[in-house]
């Protein structure tokens, strides 16, 4: 995929956004799949996990996610890629709050 394929696979799915913003907030460390659970509270029998997992992988097949496995499991970080668009994103969210005002979007 492209990158504005990318961009708008992610643009259309506000957990992948929360996903980006979630780790780039906690960058400093891998993040496990559990953590992912554990900040949307989704229980490990519960049909979100499976939405959880496909957006986690989606992410990780468009190169916006790698994995490191380490001694506690894999964990995930973001790539150069994620952070470019995670900053777009923030941008954007800026930009559409200041102009809110004014008529805007």
């Amino acid at each position: 995929m492209d990158s504005l394929d990318i961009f708008f696979s992610v643009i259309n799915h506000p957990i992948k956004i929360t996903i980006l913003k979630f780790m780039e907030e906690n960058e400093h460390m891998g993040i496990s799949f559990t953590d992912l659970m554990e900040f949307f509270l989704i229980d490990h029998l519960s049909i979100e996990r499976v939405v959880l997992i496909t957006n986690i992988w989606e992410m990780y097949n468009d190169h916006l996610l790698r994995k490191r496995n380490s001694p506690i499991g894999t964990l995930f970080e973001l790539t150069e890629s994620a952070k470019e668009l995670n900053k777009i994103i923030t941008d954007f969210d800026y930009w559409s709050k200041s102009h809110q005002f004014y008529g805007g979007i």
